[in-house]
């Protein structure tokens, strides 16, 4: 009978797949047509994905390069790297890599100058559209030493594409990660597209294909491959699944499918929708709008345009000039004032006064001003005399008032007066002594005596009439350095000193509204460039600091007195949306002509945001006067754009029109960016985020199952635990089934002395016979599992530990 004897079921089943005890899925191999296949599948997603990368860069730019070589390289390589997963044994594979690593290396050096020339005709290319698109003053030029582009090109296409089929395919046979994939090969792509270049449709069906054929690998599961695989294997750790292989021919027909899809799709499109109506409908964009100077300065000034070499209140800096890159208010109250509004014309209020131009900084005129006493030169300062014309005037349009300025976070250096404030003696007398500073929370009450409405008279006289016995020489000096930019500024200004003040100002104003845009973000200047120079001549955009400073200096050129001033204003729009101060008698707060009529009590709130530069000319017959030289801002964007249309579309046409946060509101995320790199650096820390609370997420809830007052099902989460740590550390720790199995693995392996027959008993009572452990189990069986656990991972590589960190 013994020739009879019934096999096992261990030996029946002996190469089958037990998916549980019990069902069984007989062996199924894997055909090595079906590996090739797959593997020349996985080549062909790598091919498709850095030549769609590559060629639609080079083509957004009109560079041409020799593709036959690039084409053939590209699916050399991809092929040869995707092949190496049809190895039977991992050193195989290695040793591709190993024989490959070798021959890059001589290749490198044998090619290098090539491969350098066509990267740098590459990168002088796209500087040199940027020039264009970004209006910039130049650019730096690179050398390419060997002048037959269509080959160098070619090789450094090649190098870089070789990288990036080495990296690509190893995600094809790990991750396989739609994610990681777009951000890996796409970004590039952004530089044209914002450049409004467009890629050749070709290669963005390449790059479509790649990232939906990756995306279909990973929403099935079926991606790991390799020649050693089975056809079945068990995937997850808390929720086990049996997956298996994808098929290759059902695989390959889907990209033909997507191919000629994507191809239909773009023809047809491109009958549709023509290119030139498309590029009337969205001429512009809030993306564009918002982040081109920032990228402009960037390309011109490298990262040091991202950063101010010292602290600015927009326009109020103390004088410095031309080391604020971007001015970013952050619309906070720096002064309160509390008055009444009596005229249509903005409220200045006078901080920093500059007297003489130096190296690229104004310097403080008071103390300049060479009066026998300290009264006297500060009545000249802040303008005494023009005050007591005021003051002394008692005619139509006499006019006095009161000003409260509250110091909520503005700099304590300056006092923040209104033209024209009286000072009397023994405020001066403690200035002088105390050298007072207007510290945060001080109140200050000014009296002073505007000027409601300026005759036509003043103003009228050419430069040679003015009267210039008062004035220092300063206010009419021009460095020899500025003289040369300033005299040709002045020929295509059209103006000289044959015109009236009111002329010159007039038509300096109009030159500069009509050909140098209001920016908040103009950049450095760079070193060794002079301030007025550099905004004149190449930058040719600015804030106000740029055309208060031009504009002092071209008025000094042509005979003008004049001088450079800092500090708040604010507009009557700003006034009249303001709120009314209650309780406060518009008596006590004014008298005398007023154009705007009766009017009430103001509180307005001042922010960085007016910090404002202006500029101070001398009138013959009065003294001196606040013209603005800074043209409005025309930085909002149309709203025709595309990401606005589409904010619309998805918001229902419902958005915000005053700046708050809406469907439509993607100006406001981007707009408070300084540029592109700030946009990146926030995505990857994000990531970086949210991957670390993850992380921190599973172990305070694995935290919290191992101590709960449960203590059998504390002491299985711990158990638990530990079998987590052997699967990171061996593969085939699955292979163990029971419990026995699993504590003589422990043992045999790590060193851990205990009863693995009394452990086996326990855990098994608790897992199947819901038996509550005593505390004197629960802690020997506490302390065995941190064993355990130290043990494990005293014997783990770096790796393994860092896995285990994620644990």
């Amino acid at each position: 009978m013994g020739l009879f004897r019934r096999k096992k079921k261990e030996d029946v089943h002996k190469d089958d797949f037990m998916m549980t005890k019990g069902m069984y899925l007989g062996k199924a191999d894997i055909k090595n047509g079906h590996i090739i296949l797959n593997c020349f599948l996985r080549a062909l997603i790598v091919f498709f994905l850095v030549l769609g990368m590559i060629g639609g860069f080079l083509s957004a730019f009109d560079i041409t390069c020799n593709y036959l070589i690039v084409i053939t390289v590209f699916l050399l390589l991809s092929m040869y790297f995707s092949f190496l997963y049809a190895t039977t044994r991992f050193f195989y594979r290695d040793l591709g890599y190993i024989l490959f690593f070798g021959l890059f290396i001589v290749a490198i050096y044998v090619f290098r100058i090539y491969a350098n020339s066509g990267f740098y005709y590459v990168v002088n290319k796209v500087l040199d559209t940027a020039k264009t698109f970004f209006d910039l003053p130049g650019v730096r030029e690179y050398e390419v030493q060997i002048g037959n582009n269509n080959l160098t090109v070619a090789i450094a296409a090649c190098f870089i594409g070789m990288v990036m089929i080495i990296v690509l395919n190893i995600w094809m046979y790990s991750i396989m990660s739609v994610f990681w994939t777009i951000l890996f090969t796409f970004p590039i792509m952004v530089i044209p597209m914002y450049m409004k270049m467009s890629p050749d449709p070709v290669y963005m069906v390449f790059l479509a294909i790649g990232y939906f054929c990756v995306f279909i690998f990973r929403a099935n599961g079926h991606y790991v491959l390799f020649a050693w695989d089975n056809k079945f294997k068990v995937r997850g750790l808390r929720k086990k699944r049996v997956t298996y292989t994808q098929d290759a021919g059902v695989f390959g027909q889907l990209i033909i499918s997507l191919f000629a899809l994507f191809l239909v799709t773009i023809f047809v499109t491109n009958a549709i929708v023509l290119p030139t109506a498309f590029e009337r409908r969205f001429k512009s964009d809030r993306l564009r709008s918002t982040t081109s100077d920032a990228i402009g300065n960037f390309l011109l000034l490298g990262f040091s345009s991202f950063f101010n070499k010292y602290p600015s209140t927009a326009g109020m800096s103390g004088g410095k000039l031309g080391g604020v890159s971007n001015v970013r208010p952050d619309y906070l109250t720096d002064l309160e004032a509390t008055f009444v509004p009596y005229g249509n014309d903005a409220i200045y209020l006078r901080g920093f006064v500059g007297g003489e131009y130096g190296e690229n900084e104004w310097l403080d005129a008071f103390g300049y001003e060479n009066e026998p006493d300290f009264e006297s030169e500060f009545n000249k300062y802040t303008l005494g005399s023009e005050k007591d014309t005021l003051k002394n005037n008692k005619g139509k349009y006499y006019a006095q008032g009161y000003m409260e300025i509250r110091n909520i976070g503005a700099s304590p250096e300056y006092l923040y007066y209104p033209y024209y404030t009286e000072f009397d003696d023994e405020f001066i007398k403690s200035f002088d002594s105390e050298d007072v500073e207007f510290r945060n929370g001080l109140t200050r009450k000014y009296k002073y005596y505007p000027k409601v409405v300026w005759e036509e008279e003043l103003g009228s006289l050419t430069p040679d009439k003015i009267d210039k016995s008062g004035i220092l020489d300063m206010y009419l000096e021009v460095p020899d350095k500025n003289k040369e930019v300033i005299d040709e500024i002045c020929n295509e200004i059209g103006v000289d000193d044959s015109m009236t003040e009111y002329e010159i100002v007039d038509k300096v104003r109009d030159f500069f509204a009509e050909n140098y845009p209001y920016t908040l973000k103009p950049g450095m200047t760079p070193d060794g460039s002079d301030f007025v120079n550099y905004f004149l001549t190449k930058n040719k955009k600015g804030y106000c600091a740029h055309f208060a400073s031009s504009s002092v200096l071209i008025f000094r050129e042509l005979g003008i007195p004049a001088r450079y001033v800092e500090g708040y204003a604010f507009s009557m729009e700003e006034v009249f949306t303001s709120d009314e101060a209650e309780g406060l008698e518009a008596s006590d707060y004014y008298t005398g002509y007023s154009a705007l009529g009766d009017a009430p009590v103001m509180n307005v709130e001042v922010s960085d945001a007016n910090a404002h530069a202006w500029v101070e000319i001398y009138v013959d017959g009065f003294g001196w006067k606040p013209v603005e030289m800074t043209p409005g801002s025309n930085e909002e964007t149309e709203e025709n754009d595309f990401w606005s249309a589409f904010g619309d579309f998805m918001g229902g046409g419902l958005g915000d029109n005053d700046g708050g946060v809406g469907l439509n509101g993607l100006n406001l995320s981007l707009s408070s960016l300084s540029g592109i790199v700030f946009v990146i650096i926030g995505i990857v820390l994000v990531a970086i985020l949210i991957y670390i609370v993850r992380i921190i997420i599973r172990k305070i809830k694995r935290y919290m199952l191992m101590h709960q007052d449960n203590k059998r099902d504390a002491l299985i989460a711990r158990y638990s635990y530990v079998c987590d740590l052997l699967r990171i550390c061996n593969a085939d720790f699955d292979t163990y089934r029971t419990h026995k199995d699993q504590l003589t693995f422990m043992k045999d392996t790590y060193g851990v002395d205990m009863d693995v027959d009394k452990v086996t008993t326990i855990i098994e009572s608790m897992s199947f016979h819901d038996e509550m452990p005593d505390e004197k189990v629960f802690e020997e069986m506490s302390k065995l599992t941190i064993v355990l656990r130290k043990a494990i991972k005293k014997k783990s590589g770096l790796k393994n530990r860092l896995k285990m960190i994620q644990k």
